[in-house]
């Protein structure tokens, strides 16, 4: 029930990214600098760490429960492809 949250506050960084058509370097180059010229925009989490009363802590907190994401997932996906 909460996977699919967590993966759209992961990932969901990769539905921007287009990857199909002829990708060469200087294309890559061109897509990285629109990046970095479009304004840095605040997760939901950083904005969080960032208006906690114990911004230490709170970072401390989301990542650990970052990896415990990261360690489930890493879990389940190598039990599905784990020889039987």
């Amino acid at each position: 029930m909460i996977r699919p949250y967590l993966e759209k506050c992961v990932f969901g960084f990769l539905d921007e990214i287009e990857v199909g058509g002829d990708w060469t370097k200087e294309n890559l180059l061109a897509y990285l600098g629109e990046l970095q010229k479009k304004p840095a925009q605040p997760s939901a989490s950083e904005k969080a760490i960032r208006e906690s009363s114990d911004a230490k802590r709170a970072a401390r907190k989301n990542h650990e429960l970052f990896f415990r994401y990261l360690g489930a997932l890493y879990y389940t996906e190598t039990t599905l492809v784990a020889p039987g």
